[in-house]
């Protein structure tokens, strides 16, 4: 989906309609501009901060966990095969 907006002389811009409905972007949400390759990306930051770091947090330490369960089950196992020598 593509839309146009004009910048207004304070550089102000309105984001389309369907965008606000459908990213639930509301009235004082937040959001960050970035640039990459002469390109404008506007990302939504979350209401809520903290919830928000909550599920990058999740994803990023899910492999983390994983590999500290199979070490520790890889440890456990040890222990038993040597402790009955």
């Amino acid at each position: 989906m593509m839309y146009v907006s004009k910048v207004s002389p304070r550089g102000q811009i309105v984001i389309p309609k369907y965008f606000r409905d459908r990213l639930a972007i509301k009235s004082y949400s937040k959001v960050v501009f970035s640039e990459d390759e002469g390109r404008l990306i506007i990302t939504v930051l979350p209401a809520d901060p903290i919830a928000g770091a909550r599920g990058i947090l999740k994803k990023s330490l899910e492999p983390l966990l994983e590999l500290m369960k199979k070490n520790r089950e890889e440890e456990i196992a040890y222990e038993k095969k040597h402790s009955r020598e």
